[in-house]
Protein backbone atom coordinates (compact mmCIF):
# COMPACT_ATOMS: atom_id res chain seq x y z
CA UNK A 1 0.00 0.00 0.00
CA UNK A 2 1.28 3.53 -0.78
CA UNK A 3 -0.25 7.05 -0.18
CA UNK A 4 -0.47 9.75 -2.55
CA UNK A 5 -0.91 13.43 -2.26
CA UNK A 6 -1.05 15.70 -4.95
CA UNK A 7 0.04 13.12 -7.71
CA UNK A 8 3.53 12.47 -5.67
CA UNK A 9 3.69 8.81 -4.39
CA UNK A 10 5.23 7.88 -1.37
CA UNK A 11 5.90 4.09 -0.37
CA UNK A 12 7.11 1.40 -2.96
CA UNK A 13 9.67 2.61 -5.52
CA UNK A 14 8.19 3.30 -8.87
CA UNK A 15 8.96 0.37 -11.75
CA UNK A 16 11.34 1.62 -14.47
CA UNK A 17 9.46 3.28 -17.50
CA UNK A 18 9.66 -0.18 -19.52
CA UNK A 19 7.62 -1.93 -17.30
CA UNK A 20 4.16 -1.51 -18.14
CA UNK A 21 3.10 -4.51 -15.71
CA UNK A 22 0.89 -1.63 -13.29
CA UNK A 23 -2.72 -2.70 -11.97
CA UNK A 24 -3.72 0.47 -12.84
CA UNK A 25 -2.55 0.79 -16.55
CA UNK A 26 -5.71 0.50 -18.43
CA UNK A 27 -7.27 3.46 -16.17
CA UNK A 28 -7.73 6.54 -17.99
CA UNK A 29 -5.68 9.56 -18.42
CA UNK A 30 -7.80 12.33 -18.29
CA UNK A 31 -8.10 14.40 -21.68
CA UNK A 32 -7.43 17.72 -20.47
CA UNK A 33 -4.11 16.55 -20.07
CA UNK A 34 -1.71 18.63 -21.50
CA UNK A 35 -0.28 15.23 -23.17
CA UNK A 36 -2.50 15.34 -25.62
CA UNK A 37 -1.58 18.42 -27.12
CA UNK A 38 1.81 17.30 -27.33
CA UNK A 39 0.63 13.88 -29.32
CA UNK A 40 -1.48 16.55 -31.74
CA UNK A 41 1.20 18.49 -32.78
CA UNK A 42 3.72 15.56 -33.45
CA UNK A 43 1.05 13.96 -35.58
CA UNK A 44 1.21 17.03 -37.01
CA UNK A 45 5.08 16.99 -37.65
CA UNK A 46 4.94 13.22 -38.68
CA UNK A 47 6.76 12.03 -35.34
CA UNK A 48 3.74 9.62 -34.37
CA UNK A 49 2.01 8.37 -37.58
CA UNK A 50 -1.55 7.62 -35.57
CA UNK A 51 -3.25 9.20 -32.85
CA UNK A 52 -6.39 8.02 -32.45
CA UNK A 53 -9.37 10.42 -32.14
CA UNK A 54 -11.50 8.87 -29.68
CA UNK A 55 -9.97 9.81 -26.22
CA UNK A 56 -9.18 9.80 -23.66
CA UNK A 57 -6.47 6.96 -24.06
CA UNK A 58 -5.64 4.78 -21.67
CA UNK A 59 -2.38 5.10 -19.23
CA UNK A 60 -0.87 2.20 -21.03
CA UNK A 61 -1.74 3.98 -24.27
CA UNK A 62 0.16 7.15 -23.37
CA UNK A 63 2.89 5.30 -21.92
CA UNK A 64 3.41 3.49 -25.81
CA UNK A 65 3.15 6.78 -27.45
CA UNK A 66 5.45 8.74 -24.95
CA UNK A 67 8.03 5.52 -25.52
CA UNK A 68 7.64 5.88 -29.30
CA UNK A 69 8.36 9.98 -28.94
CA UNK A 70 11.57 8.92 -27.01
CA UNK A 71 13.08 7.16 -29.43
CA UNK A 72 12.58 9.62 -32.14
CA UNK A 73 13.93 12.58 -29.91
CA UNK A 74 16.41 13.67 -32.17
CA UNK A 75 13.26 15.29 -34.52
CA UNK A 76 13.04 17.22 -31.14
CA UNK A 77 14.36 20.56 -30.14
CA UNK A 78 15.86 20.95 -26.86
CA UNK A 79 12.86 22.36 -25.20
CA UNK A 80 10.62 20.35 -26.43
CA UNK A 81 12.83 17.54 -25.19
CA UNK A 82 13.21 18.46 -21.78
CA UNK A 83 9.23 18.78 -21.59
CA UNK A 84 8.56 15.17 -23.36
CA UNK A 85 10.79 14.13 -20.50
CA UNK A 86 8.77 16.19 -17.96
CA UNK A 87 5.91 13.97 -19.23
CA UNK A 88 7.88 10.79 -19.08
CA UNK A 89 8.41 11.32 -15.55
CA UNK A 90 4.86 12.08 -14.68
CA UNK A 91 3.06 9.76 -16.62
CA UNK A 92 5.61 6.49 -17.05
CA UNK A 93 5.95 5.98 -13.57
CA UNK A 94 4.52 2.48 -13.05
CA UNK A 95 3.02 2.07 -9.38
CA UNK A 96 3.24 -1.43 -8.08
CA UNK A 97 1.56 -1.21 -5.60
CA UNK A 98 -2.01 -3.49 -5.97
CA UNK A 99 -3.93 -0.47 -4.29
CA UNK A 100 -2.70 2.90 -3.95
CA UNK A 101 -4.38 5.63 -1.65
CA UNK A 102 -4.21 9.42 -3.31
CA UNK A 103 -5.55 12.83 -2.13
CA UNK A 104 -5.27 16.02 -4.41
CA UNK A 105 -6.10 19.50 -4.14
CA UNK A 106 -6.32 22.18 -6.69
CA UNK A 107 -8.40 25.07 -8.36
CA UNK A 108 -8.94 28.31 -10.48
CA UNK A 109 -9.14 31.67 -10.37
CA UNK A 110 -10.52 34.27 -12.66
CA UNK A 111 -11.21 37.93 -12.93
CA UNK A 112 -13.64 39.59 -15.43
CA UNK A 113 -15.94 42.02 -16.41
CA UNK A 114 -19.90 40.32 -17.56
CA UNK A 115 -23.16 40.80 -17.26
CA UNK A 116 -23.01 40.74 -13.41
CA UNK A 117 -20.10 43.42 -13.60
CA UNK A 118 -16.97 42.59 -12.66
CA UNK A 119 -16.12 39.86 -9.70
CA UNK A 120 -13.96 37.17 -9.13
CA UNK A 121 -14.53 33.53 -10.25
CA UNK A 122 -12.92 31.34 -7.35
CA UNK A 123 -13.16 27.44 -6.83
CA UNK A 124 -11.71 25.00 -4.70
CA UNK A 125 -11.36 21.17 -4.37
CA UNK A 126 -9.81 18.79 -2.45
CA UNK A 127 -10.72 15.12 -2.30
CA UNK A 128 -8.61 12.15 -2.95
CA UNK A 129 -9.58 8.23 -3.26
CA UNK A 130 -8.28 4.46 -4.45
CA UNK A 131 -7.42 2.86 -7.20
CA UNK A 132 -5.57 -0.29 -8.42
CA UNK A 133 -5.75 -3.49 -9.72
CA UNK A 134 -6.44 -7.12 -9.32
CA UNK A 135 -3.73 -8.90 -11.89
CA UNK A 136 -2.31 -6.80 -14.74
CA UNK A 137 -6.30 -7.44 -16.82
CA UNK A 138 -7.91 -5.38 -14.15
CA UNK A 139 -7.64 -1.61 -12.74
CA UNK A 140 -10.17 0.26 -11.02
CA UNK A 141 -10.33 3.99 -9.11
CA UNK A 142 -12.57 6.04 -7.49
CA UNK A 143 -12.23 9.14 -6.62
CA UNK A 144 -13.94 11.63 -4.28
CA UNK A 145 -13.18 15.51 -4.32
CA UNK A 146 -15.18 18.44 -2.55
CA UNK A 147 -15.42 21.23 -4.37
CA UNK A 148 -16.15 24.64 -2.58
CA UNK A 149 -16.71 27.71 -4.97
CA UNK A 150 -18.06 31.09 -5.98
CA UNK A 151 -19.05 30.58 -9.38
CA UNK A 152 -19.21 33.79 -12.13
CA UNK A 153 -20.50 31.02 -15.36
CA UNK A 154 -21.51 35.01 -16.91
CA UNK A 155 -17.75 36.44 -16.27
CA UNK A 156 -16.86 33.53 -18.97
CA UNK A 157 -16.70 34.01 -22.72
CA UNK A 158 -20.42 33.24 -24.38
CA UNK A 159 -21.22 29.52 -23.27
CA UNK A 160 -17.88 28.79 -22.16
CA UNK A 161 -18.78 27.59 -18.38
CA UNK A 162 -19.28 24.46 -17.87
CA UNK A 163 -19.72 23.61 -14.44
CA UNK A 164 -17.21 21.46 -12.51
CA UNK A 165 -19.57 19.81 -9.68
CA UNK A 166 -22.28 17.03 -9.75
CA UNK A 167 -25.51 17.48 -9.06
CA UNK A 168 -26.66 20.50 -7.33
CA UNK A 169 -24.57 23.32 -4.75
CA UNK A 170 -25.51 24.22 -1.28
CA UNK A 171 -24.70 27.38 -0.07
CA UNK A 172 -22.84 27.05 3.32
CA UNK A 173 -24.33 28.28 7.15
CA UNK A 174 -27.62 28.11 6.16
CA UNK A 175 -27.49 30.55 2.81
CA UNK A 176 -29.98 28.75 0.76
CA UNK A 177 -29.94 26.46 -2.37
CA UNK A 178 -28.19 28.20 -5.31
CA UNK A 179 -28.84 25.79 -7.88
CA UNK A 180 -26.31 26.13 -11.09
CA UNK A 181 -26.48 29.62 -10.79
CA UNK A 182 -24.16 32.92 -9.66
CA UNK A 183 -23.96 32.67 -5.74
CA UNK A 184 -22.42 35.87 -3.71
CA UNK A 185 -21.08 33.61 -1.25
CA UNK A 186 -19.47 30.44 -1.07
CA UNK A 187 -21.26 27.53 -1.98
CA UNK A 188 -20.16 23.22 -1.59
CA UNK A 189 -20.40 20.58 -3.87
CA UNK A 190 -19.05 17.56 -4.63
CA UNK A 191 -18.25 15.51 -7.43
CA UNK A 192 -17.62 11.48 -7.80
CA UNK A 193 -15.62 9.71 -10.32
CA UNK A 194 -15.62 5.33 -10.72
CA UNK A 195 -14.12 3.77 -13.23
CA UNK A 196 -12.93 -0.44 -13.53
CA UNK A 197 -11.50 -1.46 -16.69
CA UNK A 198 -10.52 -4.63 -17.93
CA UNK A 199 -8.49 -5.57 -21.17
CA UNK A 200 -8.03 -9.12 -23.17
CA UNK A 201 -6.94 -10.13 -25.72
CA UNK A 202 -3.30 -8.47 -25.86
CA UNK A 203 -5.39 -5.03 -25.55
CA UNK A 204 -7.34 -5.78 -28.75
CA UNK A 205 -10.55 -5.81 -26.54
CA UNK A 206 -10.98 -3.33 -23.68
CA UNK A 207 -14.40 -2.84 -21.42
CA UNK A 208 -14.45 0.43 -19.40
CA UNK A 209 -16.99 1.48 -16.93
CA UNK A 210 -16.56 4.73 -15.73
CA UNK A 211 -17.99 8.13 -15.40
CA UNK A 212 -15.50 10.65 -17.26
CA UNK A 213 -15.71 13.01 -19.98
CA UNK A 214 -15.39 12.05 -23.60
CA UNK A 215 -14.29 13.74 -27.10
CA UNK A 216 -14.55 11.43 -29.89
CA UNK A 217 -13.89 13.41 -33.14
CA UNK A 218 -11.49 15.86 -35.05
CA UNK A 219 -11.42 19.30 -34.10
CA UNK A 220 -11.10 21.24 -31.27
CA UNK A 221 -14.82 20.23 -30.01
CA UNK A 222 -16.72 17.34 -31.09
CA UNK A 223 -19.99 17.79 -32.78
CA UNK A 224 -20.66 13.96 -31.41
CA UNK A 225 -19.42 14.00 -28.49
CA UNK A 226 -17.34 16.80 -26.74
CA UNK A 227 -14.71 17.51 -24.28
CA UNK A 228 -16.99 19.96 -23.18
CA UNK A 229 -19.80 18.06 -22.13
CA UNK A 230 -20.38 17.23 -18.38
CA UNK A 231 -19.08 13.38 -17.54
CA UNK A 232 -21.65 11.04 -17.55
CA UNK A 233 -21.85 6.95 -16.30
CA UNK A 234 -21.48 4.38 -19.64
CA UNK A 235 -20.16 1.39 -20.35
CA UNK A 236 -17.34 1.53 -23.22
CA UNK A 237 -16.16 -1.07 -25.32
CA UNK A 238 -12.94 -1.00 -27.70
CA UNK A 239 -12.56 -3.52 -30.37
CA UNK A 240 -8.78 -3.02 -32.43
CA UNK A 241 -9.34 -4.42 -35.72
CA UNK A 242 -5.82 -3.82 -36.62
CA UNK A 243 -3.46 -0.85 -35.71
CA UNK A 244 -5.03 1.36 -38.09
CA UNK A 245 -8.69 -0.01 -37.67
CA UNK A 246 -11.11 0.56 -34.35
CA UNK A 247 -14.55 0.29 -32.91
CA UNK A 248 -15.72 1.82 -29.90
CA UNK A 249 -18.81 1.71 -28.63
CA UNK A 250 -20.95 2.67 -25.74
CA UNK A 251 -23.92 2.48 -23.75
CA UNK A 252 -24.58 5.16 -20.69
CA UNK A 253 -26.96 7.12 -18.43
CA UNK A 254 -28.13 10.70 -18.96
CA UNK A 255 -29.83 13.12 -17.32
CA UNK A 256 -30.71 16.91 -15.54
CA UNK A 257 -29.80 17.57 -11.61
CA UNK A 258 -31.46 20.90 -11.80
CA UNK A 259 -34.88 20.96 -9.47
CA UNK A 260 -37.25 20.94 -12.58
CA UNK A 261 -35.53 18.64 -14.86
CA UNK A 262 -34.63 15.52 -13.66
CA UNK A 263 -38.38 14.08 -14.09
CA UNK A 264 -38.03 15.14 -17.92
CA UNK A 265 -34.88 13.84 -18.57
CA UNK A 266 -34.44 10.22 -17.83
CA UNK A 267 -32.34 8.96 -20.84
CA UNK A 268 -29.63 6.57 -21.65
CA UNK A 269 -26.81 7.19 -24.99
CA UNK A 270 -26.09 4.28 -26.74
CA UNK A 271 -23.03 5.12 -29.30
CA UNK A 272 -20.34 4.24 -31.24
CA UNK A 273 -17.77 5.13 -33.62
CA UNK A 274 -15.49 2.99 -36.49
CA UNK A 275 -12.38 4.70 -37.11
CA UNK A 276 -9.75 3.71 -39.81
CA UNK A 277 -6.48 4.74 -41.36
CA UNK A 278 -6.25 3.18 -45.09
CA UNK A 279 -3.48 5.68 -45.84
CA UNK A 280 -0.93 6.71 -43.79
CA UNK A 281 -2.02 10.52 -44.23
CA UNK A 282 -5.97 10.15 -44.47
CA UNK A 283 -7.94 8.95 -41.32
CA UNK A 284 -12.14 8.18 -42.22
CA UNK A 285 -14.66 7.72 -39.29
CA UNK A 286 -18.31 6.69 -39.27
CA UNK A 287 -20.43 7.12 -36.02
CA UNK A 288 -24.03 6.23 -35.00
CA UNK A 289 -25.94 7.14 -32.07
CA UNK A 290 -29.37 7.58 -30.06
CA UNK A 291 -30.57 9.14 -27.53
CA UNK A 292 -33.68 6.86 -25.64
CA UNK A 293 -35.84 7.37 -22.74
CA UNK A 294 -35.13 5.04 -20.25
CA UNK A 295 -36.40 1.39 -20.42
CA UNK A 296 -35.40 -2.27 -21.51
CA UNK A 297 -34.52 -2.29 -25.13
CA UNK A 298 -32.29 -5.00 -26.80
CA UNK A 299 -31.69 -3.16 -29.91
CA UNK A 300 -30.05 -0.18 -28.31
CA UNK A 301 -27.68 -2.79 -26.48
CA UNK A 302 -26.29 -4.14 -29.38
CA UNK A 303 -22.33 -2.76 -29.81
CA UNK A 304 -22.33 -3.82 -33.21
CA UNK A 305 -26.13 -2.79 -34.44
CA UNK A 306 -26.63 0.70 -36.60
CA UNK A 307 -29.10 2.15 -34.65
CA UNK A 308 -30.91 4.61 -37.11
CA UNK A 309 -31.92 1.38 -38.73
CA UNK A 310 -32.99 -0.27 -35.54
CA UNK A 311 -35.12 2.78 -34.74
CA UNK A 312 -37.10 3.31 -38.21
CA UNK A 313 -36.81 -0.76 -38.94
CA UNK A 314 -38.61 -2.53 -35.93
CA UNK A 315 -38.06 -0.37 -32.62
CA UNK A 316 -40.37 2.26 -33.32
CA UNK A 317 -39.74 6.32 -33.29
CA UNK A 318 -39.79 6.87 -30.18
CA UNK A 319 -36.26 8.29 -29.54
CA UNK A 320 -33.58 10.70 -31.05
CA UNK A 321 -31.32 8.87 -33.69
CA UNK A 322 -28.43 10.64 -35.51
CA UNK A 323 -25.49 9.64 -37.57
CA UNK A 324 -22.28 11.70 -39.04
CA UNK A 325 -19.08 11.33 -40.13
CA UNK A 326 -15.35 13.06 -40.37
CA UNK A 327 -12.44 13.04 -42.38
CA UNK A 328 -8.94 14.20 -41.62
CA UNK A 329 -6.03 14.47 -43.90
CA UNK A 330 -2.50 15.22 -42.65
CA UNK A 331 0.37 15.99 -44.46
CA UNK A 332 3.07 15.88 -42.07
CA UNK A 333 5.51 19.37 -41.30
CA UNK A 334 2.58 20.87 -43.28
CA UNK A 335 -0.02 20.15 -41.10
CA UNK A 336 -4.14 18.93 -41.39
CA UNK A 337 -7.33 19.27 -42.73
CA UNK A 338 -10.74 18.10 -41.04
CA UNK A 339 -14.24 17.76 -42.20
CA UNK A 340 -17.01 16.88 -39.63
CA UNK A 341 -20.91 16.27 -40.30
CA UNK A 342 -23.37 15.73 -37.54
CA UNK A 343 -27.20 14.88 -39.32
CA UNK A 344 -29.73 15.13 -36.88
CA UNK A 345 -32.88 15.47 -39.26
CA UNK A 346 -32.50 15.63 -43.49
CA UNK A 347 -35.43 16.27 -46.08
CA UNK A 348 -34.83 14.70 -48.94
CA UNK A 349 -37.37 16.49 -51.05
CA UNK A 350 -35.64 19.65 -49.58
CA UNK A 351 -32.52 19.95 -50.46
CA UNK A 352 -33.05 22.86 -52.25
CA UNK A 353 -33.56 24.59 -49.14
CA UNK A 354 -30.61 23.20 -47.18
CA UNK A 355 -29.84 26.43 -44.92
CA UNK A 356 -33.71 27.11 -45.00
CA UNK A 357 -36.06 24.47 -44.54
CA UNK A 358 -36.14 24.31 -40.22
CA UNK A 359 -36.49 20.36 -40.83
CA UNK A 360 -32.93 20.50 -42.10
CA UNK A 361 -31.25 19.86 -38.86
CA UNK A 362 -27.43 19.25 -39.04
CA UNK A 363 -24.19 20.57 -38.21
CA UNK A 364 -20.59 20.59 -39.78
CA UNK A 365 -17.36 21.93 -38.87
CA UNK A 366 -14.15 22.70 -40.53
CA UNK A 367 -10.27 23.58 -39.97
CA UNK A 368 -7.18 23.38 -40.16
CA UNK A 369 -4.21 22.79 -37.77
CA UNK A 370 -0.76 23.58 -38.45
CA UNK A 371 2.63 22.99 -36.37
CA UNK A 372 4.84 25.92 -35.99
CA UNK A 373 8.40 26.39 -34.56
CA UNK A 374 8.92 29.50 -31.92
CA UNK A 375 11.58 29.23 -29.79
CA UNK A 376 11.51 29.18 -26.11
CA UNK A 377 7.51 27.58 -27.31
CA UNK A 378 7.52 23.74 -27.87
CA UNK A 379 4.93 21.89 -29.31
CA UNK A 380 3.23 25.16 -30.81
CA UNK A 381 0.15 24.71 -32.93
CA UNK A 382 -2.08 26.67 -34.87
CA UNK A 383 -5.88 25.91 -35.54
CA UNK A 384 -8.26 27.88 -37.65
CA UNK A 385 -12.12 26.55 -37.51
CA UNK A 386 -15.15 27.16 -38.71
CA UNK A 387 -18.27 25.41 -36.54
CA UNK A 388 -22.16 25.87 -38.47
CA UNK A 389 -24.73 24.03 -36.23
CA UNK A 390 -28.40 24.88 -38.09
CA UNK A 391 -31.80 26.08 -36.29
CA UNK A 392 -33.27 22.77 -34.06
CA UNK A 393 -30.25 20.69 -34.08
CA UNK A 394 -29.26 18.29 -31.13
CA UNK A 395 -32.70 19.08 -30.04
CA UNK A 396 -36.20 16.26 -30.45
CA UNK A 397 -39.27 16.95 -29.55
CA UNK A 398 -40.89 15.27 -26.24
CA UNK A 399 -42.47 12.04 -26.54
CA UNK A 400 -44.75 9.94 -23.98
CA UNK A 401 -42.88 6.80 -22.40
CA UNK A 402 -43.15 3.53 -25.32
CA UNK A 403 -45.35 1.30 -23.64
CA UNK A 404 -46.53 3.30 -20.71
CA UNK A 405 -49.08 6.14 -22.41
CA UNK A 406 -51.06 7.83 -19.63
CA UNK A 407 -52.10 11.46 -19.87
CA UNK A 408 -50.83 11.91 -16.34
CA UNK A 409 -47.14 10.82 -17.43
CA UNK A 410 -45.02 13.82 -18.40
CA UNK A 411 -43.26 13.40 -21.45
CA UNK A 412 -39.80 12.46 -21.83
CA UNK A 413 -37.08 14.43 -23.25
CA UNK A 414 -34.50 13.54 -25.42
CA UNK A 415 -32.43 16.21 -26.53
CA UNK A 416 -28.91 15.76 -27.17
CA UNK A 417 -28.16 17.24 -23.30
CA UNK A 418 -26.78 15.61 -20.18
CA UNK A 419 -26.86 17.58 -16.92
CA UNK A 420 -27.97 20.54 -18.96
CA UNK A 421 -25.42 21.21 -21.09
CA UNK A 422 -25.03 20.10 -24.75
CA UNK A 423 -23.54 16.35 -25.36
CA UNK A 424 -21.99 17.82 -28.63
CA UNK A 425 -20.41 20.95 -29.38
CA UNK A 426 -20.91 23.91 -26.79
CA UNK A 427 -22.42 26.41 -28.76
CA UNK A 428 -26.35 25.85 -29.14
CA UNK A 429 -28.83 25.72 -32.03
CA UNK A 430 -29.09 28.20 -34.97
CA UNK A 431 -25.14 29.52 -34.46
CA UNK A 432 -21.91 29.56 -36.62
CA UNK A 433 -18.11 30.42 -35.03
CA UNK A 434 -14.74 30.90 -36.60
CA UNK A 435 -12.56 30.31 -34.07
CA UNK A 436 -8.65 30.70 -34.03
CA UNK A 437 -6.34 29.16 -31.42
CA UNK A 438 -2.62 29.17 -30.80
CA UNK A 439 -1.12 26.52 -28.41
CA UNK A 440 1.76 25.74 -26.88
CA UNK A 441 3.50 23.68 -23.93
CA UNK A 442 6.29 26.18 -22.59
CA UNK A 443 6.72 24.32 -19.18
CA UNK A 444 6.00 21.04 -18.24
CA UNK A 445 2.39 20.36 -17.03
CA UNK A 446 1.60 23.92 -18.48
CA UNK A 447 -0.44 24.48 -21.43
CA UNK A 448 -0.46 28.52 -22.90
CA UNK A 449 -3.72 29.25 -25.42
CA UNK A 450 -4.72 32.22 -26.96
CA UNK A 451 -7.98 32.12 -28.14
CA UNK A 452 -10.17 34.61 -30.99
CA UNK A 453 -14.26 33.61 -31.34
CA UNK A 454 -16.28 35.14 -33.32
CA UNK A 455 -19.87 33.69 -32.71
CA UNK A 456 -22.92 34.16 -33.96
CA UNK A 457 -26.05 33.18 -32.51
CA UNK A 458 -29.68 33.88 -33.62
CA UNK A 459 -33.23 33.74 -31.82
CA UNK A 460 -36.17 34.69 -32.89
CA UNK A 461 -39.16 33.21 -30.44
CA UNK A 462 -41.76 35.81 -31.53
CA UNK A 463 -42.38 34.11 -34.87
CA UNK A 464 -45.11 32.09 -35.50
CA UNK A 465 -45.10 28.63 -34.02
CA UNK A 466 -45.33 25.42 -34.42
CA UNK A 467 -44.36 24.74 -37.46
CA UNK A 468 -46.11 23.84 -39.77
CA UNK A 469 -45.94 22.16 -43.52
CA UNK A 470 -47.76 24.64 -45.56
CA UNK A 471 -46.70 27.62 -43.90
CA UNK A 472 -43.34 29.86 -45.00
CA UNK A 473 -42.96 32.27 -41.74
CA UNK A 474 -42.25 29.37 -39.26
CA UNK A 475 -40.41 30.40 -36.50
CA UNK A 476 -36.27 30.03 -36.09
CA UNK A 477 -35.05 29.43 -32.63
CA UNK A 478 -31.18 28.93 -30.79
CA UNK A 479 -32.53 27.52 -27.64
CA UNK A 480 -31.30 24.01 -26.81
CA UNK A 481 -34.82 23.33 -25.02
CA UNK A 482 -37.17 24.67 -27.81
CA UNK A 483 -37.88 21.85 -30.37
CA UNK A 484 -39.70 21.68 -33.86
CA UNK A 485 -43.13 20.19 -32.98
Amino acid sequence: MSLCTNGCCFGEAPAPAQAFASPAQHLSVPIDDPVYHLFDVARLRGILTYTPAIRPYSRKYVRALLDKLDSRQDLLTASERSVLEAARTRLMQVEEAEFVVFGRTGGELAWGTGVEGTAPHVLGFFGGGIEGGIGEPLSYRVHLDVVLDRARPNMFPPYQFSKPWDGNRTGLVGRGWPGDTAVQYISQSYRFSPETAVSFVDDRIVLNWGRYRRDWGVGSGSLFLSETARPFDALDLELVFASWARLRTLVGSLGDTTPNGAEEHQKNISAHRLEVQPLSWLTLAIWDVVIWQKRFELAYLNPLTIYHSAQHGHVGDFDNAVVGGDIAVTIPAWGQWYFSLFIDEIEHDKFNQLFTFPKNMFAFQTGFHVPVTVRRLPFSSVRAQYTKIEPYTYTHHPRSTPFFPGNDEPLMSTNYTHDGENLGYYLPPNSDEFMIRVTSLPAPRFSLAATYRLIRHGDNPDLPMPYDEGREDYGIEGDIDRVLE
